[in-house]
């Protein structure tokens, strides 16, 4: 049975289908999972420090790394003469002066005498979180200094707990808060509550604590009896939403970083978090968008035909052979073909032209498509094209598994493997075969 092909049609289909392959290696380099590193850099140890007396909180760091956001009570010793700075080595604190604080809001910003060098968070506003999203908590807790367990570079490690947001509220002078079960403790307050992306929602600010009376009869004080603060509840713990922060940098005018407007979005928070899953979406939709496109217009509808008669299965099913797509000819007088002598597709005739025909198995990569029970032919077996300059084809293999060969022609040694990637010349009446004699073609040059 004969048939006829243009390659050029079905270029649309490879584009498609590269657009598709490109979507889905980005987005599977996208992280799936919280960018706990970068979380990490942004967080900052605070120093609170009043004649003997030290305090000591969280922060995170804003305006390209000059200048730094706690909570007012970790810094409140300032309000009576005490001096405040960002601990950032075992040798190395960057002092600092409260440019701004709330009571109301328990809330500071810190203006350092240079600036670190570390990147400003991303803020997302509340709005974007809902009940049950997942948090991560980042800080200094004092309760994990024990120098009797960790050395003292442990005390400039941030620490990192996750839970979720459990309830929107308000305190009772009205300011926005999460109510979260991420494990803070006391030397957490001031530090940045992460969304599942990386992006600061929050300031977490306390926990639910009680005083109660310890009686440790080890310690090496004068008396063993101490008042200490102790969780009254388990997963209970707040945090200032970052909306309330953030129109507060606005009337500062201080530049600050915010996520993507897209964040809500349901695509893109699936990319976000299930990259893998996002790009079989985006795939299915892409192919479904250029399966319509192809289905209602008149090139799509010559395309889909020229795709079909390329598949042997499709060539058994047709009663009648196509008519010949609309093509414009290399050469008034002169039609390059491809022969089907022996094999698969023994009997058709492929009309070719100067993009290189691909044959193989994988109609992913293929445009001349063998059957996939054809294992002596590859995925990307070779290529073919026809030069309308020097009026004749080159042949490549395309490092096939069993070789692509030279049959009998005028020009060419019959049973001679080529070299893979390299092209070799072909005239007309030329013979080449795949794998074995029994896969055979012909280029020939019809004149018209």
């Amino acid at each position: 049975m004969i048939f006829y092909s243009s390659k050029i049609s079905v270029k649309p289909i490879v584009i498609l289908f590269y657009l598709a392959f490109v979507l889905f290696l980005t987005s599977s380099y996208s992280s799936a999972e919280a960018p706990i590193e970068t979380m990490s850099k942004s967080t900052v140890r605070i120093l609170c420090i009043k004649g003997e007396a030290t305090g000591t909180g969280s922060g995170f760091v804003i305006d390209n790394g000059r200048k730094v956001v706690t909570n007012w009570h970790v810094v409140a010793c300032t309000a009576d003469g005490g001096g405040v700075g960002v601990w950032i080595g075992e040798n190395d604190a960057i002092k600092a002066q409260v440019k701004w604080h709330s009571e109301q809001k328990d809330l500071a910003v810190l203006e350092l005498e240079r600036p670190l060098d570390r990147p400003s968070v991303v803020f997302a506003s509340g709005k974007t979180v809902k009940i049950a999203h997942t948090v991560f908590a980042s800080g200094f807790p004092a309760a994990a200094d024990d120098e009797q367990v960790v050395d003292r570079a442990s005390l400039l490690t941030v620490k990192t707990s996750s839970g979720i947001v459990s309830a929107k509220v308000n305190s009772q002078s009205g300011v926005g808060l999460f109510l979260i079960d991420a494990s803070i403790n006391p030397g957490n307050s001031g530090g940045p509550l992460f969304d599942e992306f990386g992006h600061v929602v929050g300031i977490n600010v306390a926990k639910a604590l009680m005083a109660a009376v310890v009686v440790n009869p080890t310690t090496i004080s004068q008396s063993p009896i101490s008042i200490e603060r102790l969780p009254s509840a388990d997963g209970i713990a707040w945090a200032i939403e970052a909306d309330e922060l953030i129109e507060e940098l606005d009337k500062l005018n201080i530049s600050y970083k915010t996520a993507s407007v897209l964040i809500d979005n349901s695509l893109y928070r699936l990319w976000k978090k299930d990259p893998l899953v996002f790009s079989l979406v985006a795939i299915s939709i892409i192919i479904g968008i250029g399966g319509l496109f192809l289905g209602v217009t008149s090139k799509g509808r010559v395309v889909v035909k020229e795709v079909v008669s390329k598949s042997k299965d499709a060539i058994t099913r047709r009663a009648t052979p196509p008519p010949p797509p609309i093509k414009e000819p290399i050469a008034v007088s002169e039609k390059p073909l491809l022969l089907g002598i022996a094999g698969e597709f023994q009997g058709s005739i492929i009309e070719l032209d100067e993009s290189p025909l691909v044959i193989g198995r994988d109609p992913r990569v293929s445009h001349l498509v063998f059957s996939q029970r054809d294992s002596g032919v590859s995925r990307r077996h070779c290529t073919v094209a026809f030069d309308s300059k020097s009026r004749c084809f080159y042949l490549e293999d395309s490092w096939s598994s069993n070789g692509t060969y030279l049959g009998a022609g005028k020009n060419v040694q019959s049973g001679s493997k080529i070299e893979s990637g390299q092209k070799i010349r072909l005239a007309h009446g030329d013979r080449f075969y795949l794998s074995d004699q029994n896969q055979m073609f012909e280029v020939r040059i019809e004149n018209h």
